[in-house]
This record gives structure tokens, sequence and C-alpha cells, in this order.
């Protein structure tokens, strides 16, 4: 006999129990068992630049910038997708909207044949459906004993090296912050809405974030509250960021700024929902998973 309590008709995320139960994920975060240690404009990515080699911004080492593929029609009809570059400087101040929690899983890096990933979970509960079943049917199950999650698929399972050192996942946990973001476009100063991805040498300040972020949100603290600032660290051969969450400052905002971060906050919760009922379907025809928007296009140049 199963042992499922999804309705038939769940199309929503689920995650399994370690006693074998499937149960609905509505509303439930993997925050929340998480320990410290439209028609809308596609969503800027937030990166910081590689070294000199860097194919966006080449020859500006510790550069934030933020890009994007914007969708464009010639007059014959033919659709392409232009970057947009906006570059940022060495430091940048984001005011958090939201958080999401993902997982992907890349083959090793070849900078002469880039490819997509092998498997990513928009939930981080469970993968893709275009995923489904490739590795595993689920990322994590949640141990009601312990009141933990703990790792389902053997890719997002800790291992050992032949020398006995302990061998990270090949999946990676991905913390991202939705946030808004002051940029000058050639127009003046203007707030866009902007994602940072925190993962490998980044995961442990992502982490840590998203948790400060989940606590004030249950306290009904508006995350927009209190700035974050990003650096630049040197990883490995190549660069990440570091965020402070600024606690100490408080800017004061008018009536019309608290009702534009509210607004964005909105936009961003739906693009959140969007992006997670997108990841139900196994057939997706998005040129870039990452910018996706409740339309489900990103509008004309």
């Amino acid at each position: 006999m199963s042992n499922e309590i999804v309705p038939a008709n769940q199309t929503g995320p689920t995650i399994q129990t370690t006693t074998g139960e499937i149960i609905p994920a509505n509303g439930l975060s993997a925050l929340d068992f998480i320990t410290p240690s439209a028609g809308r404009e596609p969503i800027y990515r937030l990166q910081v630049t590689q070294g000199h080699r860097d194919r966006n911004l080449p020859g500006k080492p510790d550069t934030f910038y933020l890009s994007r593929k914007v969708r464009h029609v010639d007059e014959q009809g033919k659709t392409s997708y232009v970057p947009e570059i906006v570059e940022l400087g060495a430091a940048v101040d984001v005011y958090p909207l939201g958080v999401a929690l993902n997982r992907v899983m890349f083959p090793k890096y070849d900078p002469e044949n880039p490819s997509g990933p092998l498997c990513r979970s928009e939930t981080y509960f469970e993968p893709d459906a275009k995923y489904a079943g490739l590795y595993s049917t689920a990322c994590c199950k949640y141990d009601p004993a312990r009141r933990q999650l703990v790792p389902a698929c053997p890719m997002a399972q800790w291992g050992k090296h032949d020398n006995g050192k302990p061998k990270p996942p090949a999946c990676t946990e991905v913390y991202v912050i939705f946030a808004a973001v002051s940029v000058d476009r050639g127009n003046g100063p203007e707030m866009v809405l902007a994602e940072c991805h925190f993962k490998a040498a980044s995961a442990a300040g992502g982490k840590a974030l998203s948790l400060a972020l989940k606590k004030m949100a249950d306290g009904g603290v508006p995350l927009w509250t209190h700035p974050v600032s990003l650096i630049a660290k040197p990883a490995g051969v190549g660069t990440t960021y570091v965020p402070s969450h600024r606690t100490d400052i408080t800017p004061e905002f008018t009536e019309d700024d608290t009702a534009a971060f509210a607004a964005a906050k909105a936009e961003i919760d739906a693009t959140i929902e969007y992006r997670i009922s997108r990841s139900k379907q196994a057939n997706e025809n998005e040129p870039d998973e990452t910018q996706a928007t409740p339309s489900g296009k990103a509008p004309l140049i």
C-alpha cells in the first residue's frame, strides 16, 4: 500500500519524508529546517568579474556588474537574445526583497565548450520535471524524528576521497537573494531588480544571510529595511562575493519608496512562484532559466 498522501491533482512542490510519505510543500521553506553554520522585464543577474579574463567586462578584475538577455525581434521577424551589461563598480549595496533555495549540478567546467546543468531543482526538495528520476526522484527528505532535511539523492550526499578527506556533493546548494539595486543606465539613478546567487565558495555567506532574512520575515520586518553590502573576494582561480548584512543601517524611506519596495516584493514573489510552477513542466523553452519571469517571455527591445 502506498504511503503517499498527496492529492492526485497536486501540481505544487512536494517533499518526501524518511517514513515514505509524500507531503505538499506549499508554504514550506527549506530554510525552516536549515540550521546556522506578468510581462515584466527579465531580472538582472548580479555577478563579479573573474579576473582580467572575464568575458563580459574583460580587463576589469573585481568589478560587480548586472547582466541579462533581452528578447529582440528584427524587421524580418527573427528573434534573438541581446546581452545587456550594466557595470556597477568594486562594491555594491543591495536591498533584499526575497529568498529562494535551489540546487544545481554542472559538469566539470570547460571554457572552450561550456554546457548547461546536468540536473537542477527550483524547489530544493525535488529535481525539476525535466530531470526527475535521472539521478533520484527527491533531492532531500524530511526526517520527522530529527526535524531536519537529509540528503536523498546520491549526488547530494557527502563522500570521501581516496585519502579519506571529505568529498563535497556533486550537487551544489544555491542561496538566491532577490534584491533592488540602484543603477544609472543613462537616464539618472533608478532601482532595478536583480538576483544574487550564493554557492560553492560563497554558500556559507548566502546561507547566513538567507537565515537572517527569514528571521526578519517571520518577525514581520520588511526585508529591505537593512541593505546588504557586497565586496569581492578571491576564491581559488576565480572571484566570489561576500555579503555583509548592514543591520546597523536603517535608511529613512518615504511613503513612495515604501510603496515601490512593496510592489517590487510582490513582483519577486510572483517570479518565484512562476519559476516553481514552470519547473513542474518537463519541456521548457526559455533561453535562460535563471531570468524567467511570470510572463514566460522577455520584453521586446
